[in-house]
């Protein structure tokens, strides 16, 4: 392989300038490591509509990776403190609500503060903007070690001695690894959120340091699920989930229906049978792929987006969540289907020096609110293994993926159970589990992840979340799902890797 005189040579190359790629960066760069960041975007995001939770394993991650981190980016989040579901069985009723402490040491955070905080531990050096990776080749050097060379699109080659992709939910590098791979999966909900600030609201629709979940017509088999959260600084972030048996994007809407603000579809509507609709006919790997294609509508600011969403709530007699919308741009909403991508039992390329970290190796539903944490303790083990190991590549990846494929999986099985499509959650879900038992298993999974780095792959004392229940849970779900084997399958299949 011939590298062109202008490429540019790393230790590490991570491609993916989000929370994951920022984080491992800036705790390998404090650890010594040559390591740089190479992101599409013409610059890195400094604002969004969306916001991140975060807890005790994020922030134990965090610091190992730098105590910096935390002194930086614990004042620009809110500590939450009270916790409020509210059920609205009946539109014309009051509904029910129960109030609680928080469950654990969690914080609110903009996206954007945190990617801010994450960018401000990195020389500018270090971050290279507009280099959308386009593939990859590994290969021995003319001394004979084993390197990846990066391919960009209008940009020279990266050569590295080992990539971390972390390109996100879509990545480019994970599909030229498992070429066979179906993409992105649809989870059954049709999402819509952004950031108010309250004083455009005409009256409180939270309470200060407050997590407010609303569901209708029930918590365990919900129709439209909706947040409301303290987001700091005079700000609230909400969020519309709605139960959709197909993606539907507003885009898509007839004009009439747009105006009227309706939410039927011809051929996607969205459901008013609940989760328990099932999915269209034929083999989920061939319903994935055909669904991939469609999952790329939405964004900010989708003309009649927020009629749409404001239908909804009516329906259901959301007031509180109403005031929100209402008070809300339609400029400042975001609109997008809920994804994931099925789980791997591997996350490293053919020769071993390509690995996946976060939404690039378990993008997962937002349910648990666990999708960023992941990342960065994905983060932090890579750090650890590279300390350990370093320059043995392949030892690196080793510890690596022991420890994180088993923990990061069964974390995200469990949030794909929370998918409105029965074609997903049935070969996941434990069977004959009450509203009672599902609160205590995810009060279990919370107690568990926020032990980290302790007990990585289970808690003895736990009765959902025990090394053998989780190594079961695995086996089970692996089962279930054929399509996951197809995928691993071809990482062996794959002779060469390259440029999709």
């Amino acid at each position: 392989v011939e590298v062109e005189s202008d490429s540019m040579r790393c230790d590490i190359a991570i491609v993916g300038g989000g929370l994951g790629g920022l984080a491992l960066c800036a705790g390998l760069r404090r650890r010594g490591f040559d390591a740089h960041v190479f992101e599409a975007a013409s610059k890195l995001r400094t604002s969004t509509s969306t916001l991140i939770g975060l807890g005790l394993n994020a922030f134990t991650s965090l610091r190992e990776l730098d105590p910096e981190i935390m002194t930086r980016l614990l004042p620009v989040g809110v500590h939450i403190k009270q916790t409020t579901s509210v059920l609205q069985a009946n539109p014309d009723a009051e509904p029910e609500i129960v109030i609680k402490p928080a469950m654990s040491d969690i914080y609110s955070f903009k996206w954007a503060k945190v990617q801010n905080v994450l960018a401000s531990m990195l020389p500018p050096e270090a971050v290279h903007c507009s280099h959308r990776a386009t593939g990859f080749t590994e290969y021995q050097d003319e001394e004979g070690a084993s390197v990846v060379r990066v391919h960009f699109k209008d940009q020279p080659d990266v050569v590295a001695k080992l990539v971390v992709a972390t390109d996100g939910v879509r990545s480019v590098l994970r599909r030229c690894m498992f070429p066979q791979d179906t993409g992105p999966r649809y989870l059954g909900h049709m999402n819509w959120n952004a950031l108010l600030d309250q004083g455009r609201a005409k009256a409180p629709v939270h309470e200060e340091a407050e997590i407010r979940v609303v569901f209708a017509p029930t918590m365990k088999d919900f129709h439209v699920m909706c947040y409301l959260i303290d987001a700091g600084q005079g700000t609230t972030f909400w969020q519309v989930r709605v139960q959709s048996d197909q993606p539907a994007f507003t885009r898509d809407q007839p004009a009439a229906a747009q105006e009227a603000g309706t939410t039927q579809q011809a051929g996607t509507s969205m459901s008013e049978q609940g989760a328990g609709a099932s999915a269209a006919e034929g083999s989920e790997q061939a319903q994935n792929s055909a669904l991939a294609a469609e999952l790329t509508g939405g964004g900010m600011g989708v003309p009649g987006s927020k009629a749409r969403v404001l239908a909804v709530l009516e329906q259901y007699g959301l007031r509180d969540v109403i005031k929100a919308v209402q008070a809300t741009p339609e400029e400042g909403i975001f609109e997008r289907a809920m994804i994931d991508r099925l789980p791997l039992e591997q996350w490293s390329s053919q020769g071993g020096h390509v690995v996946l970290l976060g939404d690039a190796a378990h993008a997962m539903h937002s349910g648990p609110g666990q999708g960023g944490r992941m990342a960065f303790e994905d983060a932090h083990q890579l750090a650890l293994a590279m300390e350990a190991h370093w320059p043995n590549v392949p030892a690196v990846l080793q510890q690596y993926q022991a420890v994180r494929i088993p923990r990061a999986t069964a974390v995200q099985n469990y949030a794909a159970e929370m998918s409105g499509l029965e074609s997903i959650y049935s070969k996941l879900r434990p069977a004959g589990l009450d509203e009672g038992t599902i609160r205590e298993r995810m009060m279990e999974l919370s107690r568990w992840l926020n032990q980290y780095p302790e007990k990585m792959l289970g808690d003895p004392d736990l009765k959902f979340w025990s090394p053998e229940k989780v190594a079961a849970g695995l086996a089970a779900a692996a089962a279930a799902c054929d399509s996951r084997a197809e995928v691993a399958a071809s990482a062996v299949a794959a002779e060469e890797v390259q440029a999709a």
